[in-house]
């Protein structure tokens, strides 16, 4: 009971505060007028700088997947390219790097499974899912949608 009385005289306390004094500003400095958080900064930058030049492609990749698992193939080394313009530390690019890998395409087809609105939509995104579904298994969990 005390516990139910104290919430509502806290809130009682609360709303009868004056509602449009806000909290002060705070202050922001401008990096320029602070040298030590201009030059920690500076130092972070650099050290992922340096990171990202000494990567090889292999793990380069597997970074940017960790963070953009949608990503293409061809759009990661395009960026790796990019890093890497002035070293002549590049790779090639081929057709088949535009080309999802297949744990995009089931991110995709389950996209498409739960957004379908017709059975053809529904059927060909759960073939993908689940190759082995029958056309049976199909028509239930449509009817079940």
């Amino acid at each position: 009971m005390k516990s139910k009385s104290f919430k509502v005289i806290n809130a009682y306390i609360t709303a009868d505060k004056d509602p449009i004094k806000t909290e002060p500003e705070k202050k922001q400095k401008a990096i320029e007028d602070s040298p030590e958080v201009k030059r920690q900064a500076q130092e972070y930058f650099n050290a992922a700088k340096n990171n990202l030049l000494g990567m090889s492609y292999a793990e380069y990749e597997k970074n940017i997947w960790v963070s953009k698992p949608m990503a293409t193939r061809k759009e990661i080394k395009e960026s790796y390219n990019q890093i890497h313009k002035n070293d002549g530390k590049s790779v090639s690019i081929s057709a088949s790097d535009g080309q999802l890998t297949d744990t995009q395409k089931q991110v995709n087809a389950f996209f498409k499974w739960e957004n379908a609105k017709t059975y053809e939509e529904f059927k060909e995104a759960l073939k993908i899912l689940n190759p082995n579904a029958s056309e049976e298994e199909i028509k239930k969990a449509w009817d079940n949608k």
